[in-house]
């Protein structure tokens, strides 16, 4: 059976990316396809964009994302 997965974040709501199941049984691991609204970049430890292939960190941003938590 295969599902239909997606890849979110608390502070960024739940959808910020998708993946075919087909796909994602080739590709373990992978978040797959940024979804509409997003503005997503892999950067490296300077915050410069990574080349292919290139270990990062993942920076999604977009209006539907929190602008910061709420502290305690």
């Amino acid at each position: 059976m295969l599902f239909k997965e997606g890849y979110g974040l608390t502070e960024a709501g739940p959808n910020n990316f998708v993946i075919d199941a087909h796909i994602a049984m080739q590709k373990k691991g992978a978040v797959g396809k940024s979804m509409l609204l997003n503005d997503v970049q892999v950067t490296n430890e300077e915050g410069r964009p990574c080349a292919i292939g290139e270990v990062g960190e993942l920076c999604v941003r977009g209006s539907h994302h929190l602008f910061r938590l709420l502290a305690k």
